[in-house]
């Protein structure tokens, strides 16, 4: 598809799914916005370690992720993904998962996620953003079944992380440091993503819902092409962290 044959694809499948209007309460839309703050705030923090090569190493490295473990156990990332089921989205990207995936691009990720994401310690957005479409385009299933099934682990992904966390931390202790900085590494990129992910998806939550004041308001055709760079930062940094 050429950039207009894909707008007006997600604009046609928008149309057919997307319907702001089935979340209105206020409380839903605080929920989201204090998500966003504790998201972005654990996110600055993982960026920080991955910058901070000295924090990472020895007794240091070990303890700095076990308390971002901590953190990850108490960081709820899915109050975004019940939103976007809601609105339905969901059902458009389980509906269309190829088309969506596979032809995902830049020009229809709306310039804000860049944005949340640099808020969020990603120093550099674009990058990130580029390798996610690229995943997306090349690894994300074509199958309705298996993308569903994995959009339905995403309200359990913040404990899924921790306990990651944890069992890589009991492999840790037995290892040299030069076999565990790769690991430790590894670790931090996958929880960066799914961060991230998680940030562009409430983000985009917000913008749809009109509680995000920005210079081009939000279409359900960007906020579908945007849940679809945050549904692929979290399968992309999980499967990082199962060692996929």
């Amino acid at each position: 598809m050429t950039d207009e044959e894909y707008k007006k694809f997600l604009t046609a499948l928008a149309a057919k799914y997307v319907r702001p209007g089935a979340m209105r309460d206020d409380k839903d839309v605080e929920s989201l916005q204090n998500s966003m703050r504790n998201i972005s705030r654990v996110s600055r923090h993982v960026q920080e370690l991955r910058e901070d090569s000295y924090r990472m190493r020895g007794r240091d490295g070990a303890h700095a992720l076990e308390e971002l473990a901590l953190q990850l156990s108490k960081t709820p990332l899915s109050d975004w993904f019940y939103a976007m089921d809601r609105v339905g989205i969901a059902d458009a990207l389980e509906d269309a998962t190829d088309a969506v995936f596979s032809n995902l691009r830049r020009s229809a990720i709306p310039d804000e996620d860049v944005q949340f994401l640099y808020r969020a310690g990603f120093a550099d957005p674009e990058l990130e953003i580029t390798i996610l479409v690229e995943y997306a385009n090349r690894r994300i299933s074509s199958s309705r079944e298996s993308l569903s099934r994995e959009l339905r682990q995403i309200p359990d992904i913040h404990q899924e992380v921790a306990k990651r966390v944890d069992r890589e931390l009991k492999e840790l202790r037995d290892e040299s440091e030069r076999e565990r900085q790769p690991k430790k590494r590894k670790i931090l990129n996958g929880i960066g993503k799914i961060l991230g992910g998680a940030i562009a998806g409430t983000g985009n939550m917000l913008l749809l819902l009109g509680t995000i004041a920005a210079p081009n308001p939000a279409t359900g055709a960007t906020a579908i092409a945007s849940a679809g760079v945050a549904v692929t930062g979290i399968l992309a940094g999980a499967g990082d962290l199962r060692g996929e």
